[in-house]
């Protein structure tokens, strides 16, 4: 029996092909190849009657980011084994706005950062109103949020939030 198609598979999950080709692609940007009843199941959960069951990840935290062009993850968030997810929110923040132009931030899911989101210097969203985003997050994928201090001294305050939802594998 031939390999079942993207097309396929999305009818057997009842879900649109212009959501899945997104989510197909967003794991061909990252690296990834991903297996279609994966895709499926992650457009699958795209539907606010079927989200309404999945459990929510909010993760935050704050830390001083050290001196001199050191990587620093601020937060970070890994799916249960067997899940795939979707990361939906994102913020960042330090506690003196003058130092924004010294960090660096990357969100990396999986082993890249996401296109866009890869280099990001100022401010984005703070905590308490995140922007919306919408990443697929595969199995064994970790959400990530890196900062680098350009500057010479440590940064206090460095922080940053990630949430959304998983949920098993098809």
């Amino acid at each position: 029996m031939p390999p079942e198609s993207l097309q396929q598979a999305l009818e057997r999950a009842g879900v649109g092909s212009t959501i899945a080709r997104s989510i197909g692609l967003a794991a061909r940007l990252s690296g990834q190849r991903r297996d279609l009843s994966e895709i499926a199941t992650i457009a699958l959960h795209t539907n606010p009657e079927m989200a309404v069951a999945d459990p929510m990840f909010n993760e935050a935290n704050f830390i001083t980011l050290a001196a001199s062009a050191v990587n620093s993850v601020v937060v970070t968030f890994t799916p249960p084994a067997n899940t795939l997810g979707i990361l939906t929110e994102f913020a960042q923040g330090i506690g003196n706005q003058a130092d924004y132009d010294l960090i660096t931030w990357r969100l990396r899911v999986g082993p890249g950062a996401i296109p866009g989101f890869d280099a990001i210097t100022g401010p984005i969203a703070p905590v308490f109103l995140p922007i919306k985003i919408f990443w697929p997050i595969f199995a064994g994928q970790k959400v990530e949020v890196v900062a680098t201090n350009l500057s010479a001294t440590a940064i206090a305050n460095v922080t940053a939030l990630v949430r959304g939802t998983f949920f098993p594998r098809a």
